[in-house]
């Protein structure tokens, strides 16, 4: 007769220890996510198929982040840190009036120094979001491969 008993101590170890590799495949993964991601965005987005890029500051606002805080690891791509008008380029708004400061911009190829401007609506012209919901099977796929990589490692 054959008797075999598995306990589950013979397995804690190495479970335990794949756990482990997962959860440093998923940290060490996200940056290179989070940098494909803003890459899409400025490539697909920001190169004049949202918006037209006229001094290029949008597209150089661009960056990303990743934050580790406790058991979860976050990663942002973000606009704006120099460019006050990035989350009214995404989400829209209205442009208040301004009096007394110089301002100036193109129009028609001309360039167009003013010191007032009424205010107006900016629709939404969303690059974030969006670009984030086509990029989702991609970026699953990318945390699929690492995950898949650290299970299987030896």
């Amino acid at each position: 007769m054959l008797d075999i008993k598995i306990q589950p101590a013979d397995f804690s170890d190495a479970i335990e220890n794949k756990v482990e590799r997962i959860v440093a495949a998923v940290r060490g993964e996200m940056p290179a996510v989070v940098g494909n991601l803003l890459a899409y965005i400025l490539d697909q987005k920001l190169s004049g198929q949202v918006l037209n890029q006229r001094t290029g500051n949008l597209k150089r606002s661009g960056f990303t982040e990743v934050v580790d805080a406790g058991d979860d690891t976050v990663g942002y791509v973000s606009f704006g840190r120099t460019v006050p008008y990035a989350a009214i380029q995404n989400y829209g708004g209205t442009i208040p009036e301004v009096t007394g400061k110089l301002m100036v911009f193109e129009r028609a190829g001309a360039t167009v120094f003013t010191m007032r401007h009424r205010a107006f609506d900016l629709p939404a012209r969303n690059f974030l979001e969006s670009s984030a919901t086509e990029q989702e099977p991609v970026i699953r796929e990318e945390f699929r491969a690492a995950i898949e990589e650290a299970v299987n490692a030896k």
